[in-house]
């Protein structure tokens, strides 16, 4: 992981992960992401980046099914999201929106009595957050979303 600020309201990062498995070719996958403080306490936050999941032990046996087990591929997956916060200045409120996009390949999911790959499912949507610290330890935090997801 690489944090860069090249100037004190930016701060850039960038990741790179590496999986490799006995049995299936690895896979490097990839993260960027931009924070821009604004001023007036607001920040402008962005990111892309890369997924893959090979089948757990449990799907790829299928030991929950009532069925004969499929043969399942890895899951790969790209996102993107973009954001808008605000903190107050004492740090005892803050609020977010943040719109996203996940694409997925390959989805493993239980359908049917066994696990299968999706070919695809897309999901979009925001999210807005409200939090509050109350005081002596305690808090306040109301989350709100909506997506809509595509197979």
């Amino acid at each position: 992981m690489v944090r860069f600020r090249p100037v004190p309201a930016v701060t850039l990062t960038g990741s790179e992960r590496y999986d490799g498995y006995d049995r299936i070719k690895g896979v490097a996958t990839g993260r960027i992401g931009a924070a821009v403080r604004l001023g007036a306490a607001f920040t402008l936050q962005a990111s892309a980046g890369q997924g893959f999941k090979v089948p757990s032990i449990s799907e790829a046996a299928c030991d929950f099914c009532f069925a004969p087990a499929v043969p399942l591929h890895p899951e790969t997956a790209r996102g993107y999201d973009a954001g808008l916060s605000w903190n107050a200045p004492e740090g005892r409120l803050s609020a977010r929106a943040t719109a996203f996009e996940l694409d997925v390949r390959d989805e493993i999911t239980y359908r049917n009595l066994h696990y299968v790959n999706l070919a695809r499912a897309r999901s979009r949507g925001t999210e807005i957050s409200i939090q509050a610290a109350l005081g002596r330890g305690f808090g306040w935090k109301a989350l709100t979303a909506a997506a809509m997801r595509s197979t």
